[in-house]
């Protein structure tokens, strides 16, 4: 079987002009604090077209006037003294494995070989000078001797190139992130037993990761949500301070991150266990436009298209449970009060991932539907969240098996 990142890689050659060179610069160690780094997390533009996680490495590509392909990886060369400490740095054969990459040399050979190809080279790809890349070290150098050294060169912008290919996933992409997903799904499960009154929003929270973290090659793929009461009317509500307390719901947005793909849900808890009948009726509202709303992901609309259509039944909702007066014509900033969000996103490498609004959706695309409200006078916070792979015809729920209903929800957490 074909390497993913091979095949992924082919995609982005039939891309690119005859007689072109593309650089690719992994991400770089952060510097936490003293000699201390943040745990290190691959570029994901660089781990799509190589599945590396090196920093400081390179990856170039040459595209000969013929069409032929020359592909290059250079490693990050560690010093004696990094490999009494660290054990993160790849042998050549792991990364010629890993990536499907015949030619891996150390990083000091990537001058003498670039300076070659690029007498033949009159267009090089090569990422922008802008955020995130801009403090890039080797970024930086390069820009500044292709503008010395090779003043004629057409530059365009390889980012561009490789996140227009990035929304369309391929098949291992595709087992990835449902691992993502059911790792994820085992993680609400797991700390379903200890939902209940007193319980710390820092105790669930620190749950999510350790369970994340006890799986091979998985971390998360943003700091979860726990958000319990008023809480969860805080989109991304960080401060992890509060205690459940009976009678409030406890509102968990989170995702598991596997080799670098995400999964991202959202579901919402009673702490006592049952939902009392004002919660339910929000909550089988909310349920009852995501169900709707997923038979819209089909291929050739938008997420625009997705959002005005939501955005409609969700106000409607708010006029039929009270909230707005009878008769009152749309108004977005008086439905943005209660559903100040849109309803989906891109998922993949990122959990927020490339793509635009506007490009029509099609097969092999994985969005998120997550609709919600938010009622501050009732300190009552509901999204609930899956995870959608686009297909021909009907989307397919990736996440379908993590309980939703109330009556599972309920079961749930009394088992």
């Amino acid at each position: 079987m074909e390497n993913l990142f091979t095949q992924i890689r082919k995609t982005i050659h039939n891309s690119l002009e005859n007689n072109s060179l593309l650089f690719l610069y992994s991400a770089e160690r952060k510097w936490r604090n003293g000699d201390l780094h943040y745990p290190f997390r691959q570029d994901s533009n660089f781990f799509y077209l190589t599945g590396i996680e090196q920093f400081d490495s390179i990856f170039l590509l040459f595209k000969s006037e013929k069409g032929d392909i020359q592909e290059f990886l250079f490693l990050y060369q560690p010093l004696e003294k990094e490999l009494v400490y660290d054990n993160r740095f790849l042998s050549y054969d792991e990364a010629r494995t890993l990536s499907g990459i015949e030619t891996v040399a150390p990083i000091d050979h990537f001058e003498r070989r670039w300076k070659d190809l690029m007498d033949k080279a009159p267009t090089v790809y090569i990422a922008p000078l802008k955020t995130p890349y801009k403090h890039h070290l080797f970024l930086n150098g390069t820009h500044r001797l292709l503008k010395k050294r090779y003043p004629t060169t057409t530059l365009k912008d390889s980012i561009a190139l490789i996140e227009k290919q990035r929304p369309v996933k391929h098949d291992g992409e595709l087992a990835f992130i449902q691992k993502a997903v059911d790792i994820t799904k085992d993680a609400f499960l797991a700390i379903a037993s200890v939902i209940k009154d007193g319980v710390a929003e820092r105790d669930i929270f620190a749950r999510l990761l350790y369970h994340y973290q006890r799986h091979p090659h998985t971390s998360y793929s943003f700091d979860p949500i726990v958000a319990t009461g008023s809480n969860a009317c805080i989109l991304h509500y960080s401060r992890q301070t509060g205690n459940l307390k009976n009678g409030d719901l406890v509102l968990i947005d989170t995702g598991a991150e596997y080799f670098n793909y995400a999964g991202d849900i959202t579901r919402v808890f009673p702490v006592n266990g049952v939902f009392s009948e004002t919660q339910k009726t929000l909550y089988n509202t909310v349920l009852a436009i995501q169900e709707k709303a997923i038979q819209l992901f089909v291929p050739g609309t938008t997420i625009n298209a997705i959002n005005k259509q939501v955005n409609q039944w969700t106000f409607q909702a708010l006029i039929d449970l009270g909230f707005i007066e009878k008769n009152t014509s749309y108004d977005d900033s008086l439905l943005k009060q209660y559903y100040p969000h849109g309803v989906t996103h891109f998922m993949g490498l990122d959990v927020h991932d490339v793509g635009q609004k506007d490009m029509p959706l099609e097969k092999g695309m994985v969005l998120t539907c997550e609709p919600g409200l938010y009622i501050n006078a009732l300190n009552t916070g509901i999204r609930i969240e899956d995870d959608i792979l686009i297909t021909d015809n009907t989307p397919i729920v990736l996440s379908a098996d993590i309980p939703k209903t109330v009556e599972d929800i309920e079961t749930l957490l009394r088992q």
